[in-house]
């Protein structure tokens, strides 16, 4: 029986190391190498309109004003325009025009949301000026910031060839991880096709989430994600949607969703999810590093976070157990207010409510996740 159970557990350590070798390297693929994953999808969906547009039509309710002139959205360029202006980047359906900076190296324009708006990108999307045959982008940057001077890469292209005639426009995935931004730009770190540091566009965009007066908001993303589905999902990633009650869907709000919003993974420390466990409003998740997160209803202290209470938590939170042990797990169940969680060693935990004796150790309530029992005890 004690070789079987080696074997067992041998087996099941193995897989867990396979699953966070295998996530450790699709998130070393993000950023720069995945620009060739969008190949003929981003070309087929050209410029797509998003946030941008969603703020120039007052959230969808009424017809299109220029969101610059409106201060719902603040345009900056990294010196005096060389031609065009900057409200151009905005207007929609190619009306804008060309708008050139000079020829200075690291080129840049950027777009800010105002009005207490950020936005967690899905993809974005960059037109070429319809009347000019040069000076096509090759080698950029996405950035984003909160702050406007504190400022993070979302995506690398180098040496990309997506705009290639006038009028062009592509759109390419973004990993944004969750994090929500204020300001995006669009840096120059490379010559372009013609050879100068003058950043040539007529247009930008952004499609996906955005935050505002706390509810969350999905804008342009539904083409993109029925584009961008296999690229952008990997495996163990965990995805959500429905009521938000007492934060069960793991994104930091109450809000209903409508369709399925990704829980970005640095939730769970950058591991995938391998397991989830589900009772009403309490979620489980087992990663493949063998931890265990909870979220939602935390009545009865059924998520295992003794320092709450039981507060509801909005976001997928590791679980404390009674032992300072860097314990890991292969198995989770989630009940009727209460939850365990098997060990690598066999051993079940328990808390939450236990009136009935759910908890398998004699206690009728249980805050900290404590031992209930072994395995072995059952053979």
């Amino acid at each position: 029986m004690t070789d079987h159970r080696e074997n067992l557990l041998s087996e099941i350590r193995a897989r867990l190391r396979q699953e966070e070798s295998k996530a450790a390297e699709a998130q070393a693929d993000d950023g720069a190498e995945d620009g060739d994953d969008d190949g003929d999808m981003g070309r087929k969906l050209g410029f797509v309109m998003g946030v941008v547009n969603w703020l120039g039509t007052t959230y969808g309710q009424e017809s299109w004003r220029d969101p610059s002139r409106r201060r719902l959205v603040e345009l900056k360029s990294s010196g005096p325009l060389a031609k065009g202006k900057l409200h151009a980047l905005v207007a929609p359906d190619r009306k804008g025009g060309d708008v050139l900076t000079q020829d200075t190296p690291n080129s840049w324009h950027q777009i800010t949301l105002m009005g207490g708006c950020k936005c967690s990108p899905i993809s974005y999307s960059l037109r070429h000026p319809r009347k000019s045959k040069a000076g096509y982008l090759r080698s950029w940057k996405l950035m984003a910031s909160n702050d406007g001077e504190n400022w993070v890469t979302l995506k690398t292209h180098d040496d990309d060839h997506a705009l290639t005639d006038k009028g062009y426009a592509f759109t390419w995935k973004v990993r944004s991880n969750g994090f929500f931004y204020r300001s995006f730009r669009i840096q120059m770190i490379g010559p372009s096709s013609s050879g100068n540091n003058v950043l040539n566009c007529d247009g930008i965009e952004l499609q996906g989430q955005v935050l505002k007066g706390g509810v969350i908001f999905e804008v342009g993303t539904q083409k993109t994600a029925e584009k961008f589905e296999e690229s952008h999902l990997e495996a163990g990633d965990l995805q959500c949607f429905g009521q938000g009650n007492n934060g069960v869907l793991g994104i930091a709000t109450l809000s209903k969703q409508n369709n399925p919003v990704e829980i970005p993974k640095f939730s769970f420390n950058g591991q995938s999810v391998v397991k989830l466990s589900i009772y009403y409003n309490h979620c489980i998740a087992l990663t493949s590093a063998g931890h265990v997160y909870t979220w939602g209803s935390g009545i009865s202290n059924a998520l295992g976070h003794p320092k709450l209470g039981m507060k509801d938590v909005y976001r997928p939170a590791r679980v404390e157990f009674e032992s300072n042990e860097d314990l890991t797990f292969m198995d989770i169940a989630a009940g009727y207010d209460f939850s365990l969680f098997l060990d690598s060693d066999g051993k079940v935990w328990s808390c939450g409510r236990g009136n009935y004796g759910q908890l398998g150790n004699s206690k009728t309530a249980e805050k900290t996740p404590s031992k209930a029992f072994e395995t072995e005890e059952l053979q």
